[in-house]
C-alpha cells in the first residue's frame, strides 16, 4: 500500500482505567448509521462463542489495580484478551456504494460493557505516517469483513483497551469509522466525493468463563 510521509509528530494519549457498568437489562439497541439512514448495516460475529479470563495469575481485584498503577505512572497496559471477531458490513440499499476498506482514516472499534469490564485509555504514540485509504465497491447485498482479533483497539482518533476481569456474559458492539460515496445525506466530506460514516453493529452477547 502506498504510503504518504510526513515529519515525525507523534500523537499521545491519556491513561484512564474505569469498569464499564453492566447492561440494565433494557431491549439490546439495533445496529445504526451516523449519519443516520445510510443504507449500511454491520453484524458483529464471534467465531469463538466462549472465551476464557487469563489475567496471568492475578486476582481480580489487584489486576485492576495495576491498571490503575499503569494510569498515574504512564506505564504500559497488560495486552487485552485476543478474541476471534468478524465484523460484517453488508451494502443494504438498491445502489452501489464506495467505502474505504483500510487506510489511515479507517477505524474499527468494539465497545464492551458487563459486570467485569475494565476499559482503560492506553499512552500511545502514533508516527505521523498517512496512510491512502483503499475504496472497495459494495453492490446491493454485498458485504466487507473487517477481522477483529483483540478487545483493544489503537488509532490515532483515539484508543481503548478493553478486559472482562470476571467470569459471565459480556454486551459486545463493533463500530467502522469509514468514507463513503456518494456522500449520504448528513455526512461530513473528508475527501472528493467522500463522506464520514459511523456503521454501528447490534450488541452481541458473549461468554467467558473462568
Amino acid at each position: 500500500m502506498s504510503l504518504m510521509h510526513s515529519s515525525a509528530i507523534f500523537v499521545v494519549l491519556s491513561l484512564a482505567a474505569s469498569l464499564v457498568p453492566a447492561p440494565d437489562g433494557k431491549r439490546p439497541a439495533e445496529g445504526k448509521t451516523d449519519p443516520p439512514g445510510v443504507p449500511l448495516e454491520a453484524v458483529l460475529i464471534d467465531k469463538a462463542k466462549t472465551y476464557r479470563i487469563d489475567l496471568g495469575g492475578v486476582e481480580p481485584k489487584a489486576f485492576q489495580q495495576a491498571i490503575k498503577q499503569a494510569e498515574k505512572i504512564g506505564g504500559r497496559l497488560p495486552p487485552s484478551p485476543k478474541v476471534d471477531f468478524v465484523l460484517r458490513v453488508k451494502n443494504v440499499g438498491k445502489k452501489d456504494i464506495t467505502i474505504w476498506s483500510s487506510g489511515s482514516p479507517v477505524a474499527v472499534r468494539v465497545h464492551v460493557e458487563g459486570k467485569g469490564a475494565l476499559v482503560a485509555t492506553p499512552l500511545v504514540a502514533f508516527p505521523a505516517i498517512y496512510q491512502i485509504p483503499m475504496p472497495k465497491k459494495l453492490a446491493p447485498g454485498q458485504t466487507v469483513e473487517f477481522p477483529i482479533k483483540s478487545l483493544a483497539y489503537l488509532h490515532p482518533s483515539g484508543s481503548k483497551q478493553y478486559y472482562w476481569i470476571e467470569p459471565g456474559d459480556y454486551s459486545v458492539t463493533a463500530s467502522l469509522i469509514t468514507g463513503v460515496s456518494p456522500i449520504p445525506e448528513g455526512a461530513k466530506m473528508i475527501q472528493k466525493d467522500f463522506g464520514r460514516v459511523t456503521i454501528t453493529s447490534s450488541p452481541i452477547t458473549v461468554k467467558v468463563a473462568k
